[in-house]
């Protein structure tokens, strides 16, 4: 089987119904896949609203129970599933129609791949876009995360990470995303179309958790970016704050040459400060860039860094950030 789609639910017999209605009831073309739905013991009748599609060889594992959370609901679906891939949808939240045909049309391999999402709030819908997710960098991963409604995950990277941490109440997905990334170094596919449709207003989205969100939010990007960077990112209502300043950021965007130089960067910095450790890496620091965005940028370069084992690194990592940011404003100022 190609596919699982978990759902889990808990007193939200509308949403599941949504939910199940663009799934079981609104995707023809494939069917290599299986609907596995977890109810948390609802108390308003939300389960009967699985019997309507009782006889549907797509209906899989289906429990009313007892749980811990939103994440041991979730693993416990992932447990249960029989699928390659493993699709997160949880009540409320919806696919397009037969979107499951258009994304498996044509056969591919990938552990992890993932399309747009359309954020409903308020009733309107925004679609969100992860054209800045091609690649899955770092940067993006720092101030952002996939959304589950719109990914699939193989179930062998679910298990070989082991789940979603149940300690969590809200960033337990994100930090699935990181350690997927940085410890999985996962193969990935970018679908250029929407998947889903994200109804804003669960835990992850309401104000009464904020403090709650910035305290998971800061420990679960800690152990990746630094404590420092971790606690500027998850402040309340914070300012937009790009690795670079905005001038420096348009200028080096518009540059094709950018990546090449970033590769040269890496092979340089192992042959300068880990082929030679003895080195003291002695660079002039009489002139270090100063905008408070680009402080941060080199505090969280220098906690990347030093995460890796590779403090040398950091070091030289930080001093060509100041070069190349300075290098690049005197660049703008000439034209």
């Amino acid at each position: 089987m190609k596919l699982s789609i978990v759902t889990i639910n808990r007193n939200n017999a509308a949403g599941l119904r949504a939910t199940l209605e663009s799934t079981l009831g609104a995707q023809s073309g494939y069917d290599d896949w299986e609907q596995i739905i977890v109810d948390g013991a609802s108390s308003d009748g939300s389960f009967s609203e699985v019997d309507r599609y009782c006889g549907d060889p797509r209906l899989g594992w289906c429990v009313s129970e007892p749980d811990s959370g939103i994440y041991n609901a979730m693993n416990k679906g992932a447990a249960h599933a029989r699928g390659d891939y493993l699709l997160f949808l949880n009540s409320g939240d919806t696919l397009l129609p037969n979107i499951l045909a258009k994304v498996f049309a044509d056969p591919w391999e990938a552990d992890i791949a993932y399309g747009d999402i359309w954020v409903e709030k308020c009733d309107r819908a925004t679609l969100r876009s992860m054209d800045d997710a091609d690649e899955l960098t770092i940067g993006y991963l720092f101030y952002n995360s996939l959304p589950h409604q719109a990914t699939f995950f193989a179930r062998s990277l679910h298990e070989r990470i082991g789940g979603y941490d149940e300690s969590l109440r809200v960033w337990a997905d994100r930090k699935f995303c990181l350690r997927a990334v940085f410890e999985c170094h996962p193969s990935i596919k970018r679908f250029p179309f929407a998947i889903s449709c994200f109804a804003w207003g669960g835990i992850s989205s309401n104000p009464e958790f904020d403090l709650e969100r910035r305290l998971e939010c800061e420990e679960t990007l800690a152990p990746f970016f630094g404590r420092y960077a971790a606690h500027r990112v998850c402040l309340p209502d914070p300012k937009p704050r790009p690795l670079l300043d905005k001038k420096t950021d348009r200028t080096i965007r518009g540059d094709p040459a950018f990546r090449s130089f970033l590769r040269g960067i890496a092979k340089a910095a192992h042959s300068f400060y880990l082929e030679k450790p003895n080195h003291s890496g002695h660079v002039d620091e009489r002139n270090p860039a100063d905008p408070d965005d680009q402080r941060l940028a080199i505090e969280f370069l220098d906690a990347a860094a030093v995460l890796r084992g590779h403090p040398r690194v950091a070091l030289f990592v930080r001093h060509t950030l100041h070069w190349l940011a300075n290098r690049l404003r005197r660049s703008a100022e000439h034209r």
